[in-house]
């Protein structure tokens, strides 16, 4: 007895046309936008609402760097036992930019967090896009998915926790976009710049070490063929990568030692 065919692409993209999800993706945005905001311009919430208490360690941090008492805590009596510096020093700026203060660097840091976090909507949009490559609803149903994620209470507490965690969702997601973009032609130059866009991720997060692993096996073992010399010259072009992630990462790794 053969089994019934499921519904194909087309009928997908007509049952997604006769829905119009336009104004539930507008709707979705917008709450994930003014859920977000109401956190940075409600005196009352700005303290309480999305700072972890890990937050509040590295905007400590950040706040002793810019004020003059170097990567320390306890009012400057204590060297730091490590942060995330991309993040560290992005929050040290804001706090630089107010003299320090710290109702006015909070709130800074938290519109960077809300730019940071819609910019990730954005990538994740652009990554579904290219996934979905081809097919009719490709736009629409990675537009939902972005706004989904975006008004999501778990992307409400971790994206906006003035921590690394939203700025990190972001880099995985360029990564990931970038890798699906690489192929056989792909230049030595471009291999260049993946590779100090992987050194930039390393800064965001010293444990992408795990994720520039993951880039460089995608890379290597990408579609095509896999004859000998291909799979060799795909290692050669990511091995320039990973000289640049290096030196990227080095004055890191420097400091640290």
């Amino acid at each position: 007895m053969r089994a019934r065919a499921g519904p194909g692409p087309e009928q997908a993209a007509e049952v997604i046309r006769l829905a119009r999800p336009g104004w539930l993706i507008a709707a979705l945005f917008a709450i994930g936008f003014g859920s977000k905001l109401h956190g940075v311009v409600s005196e009352e919430t700005l303290f309480t609402r999305f700072p972890s208490e890990d937050g509040y360690l590295m905007m400590t941090i950040a706040r002793n760097l810019a004020t003059g008492l170097g990567m320390t805590t306890a009012a400057g009596t204590l060297p730091t036992n490590g942060t995330q510096p991309l993040s560290m020093l992005l929050f040290s700026g804001a706090f630089a930019l107010v003299g320090g203060d710290r109702f006015l660097g909070v709130q800074l840091i938290l519109v960077l967090e809300l730019l940071i976090a819609s910019l990730t909507a954005l990538a994740l949009f652009l990554l579904g896009r290219r996934v979905l490559a081809g097919r009719a609803y490709a736009d629409l149903a990675a537009a939902l998915a972005a706004a989904v994620w975006y008004s999501s209470t778990l992307n409400l507490r971790f994206s906006m926790n003035c921590l690394e965690t939203g700025l990190y969702a972001l880099a995985v997601l360029v990564v990931a976009r970038v890798t699906l973009s690489l192929d056989d032609r792909t230049s030595w130059r471009q291999m260049a710049g993946f590779g100090l866009l992987l050194g930039v991720v390393f800064w965001v997060r010293n444990d992408a070490i795990f994720l520039i692993a993951a880039a460089a096996a995608v890379t290597v073992g990408m579609g095509g063929p896999r004859t000998r010399s291909r799979i060799l010259g795909r290692a050669a072009r990511m091995g320039v990568a990973c000289a640049a992630a290096f030196l990227v990462a080095l004055p890191w790794l420097l400091y640290n030692w």
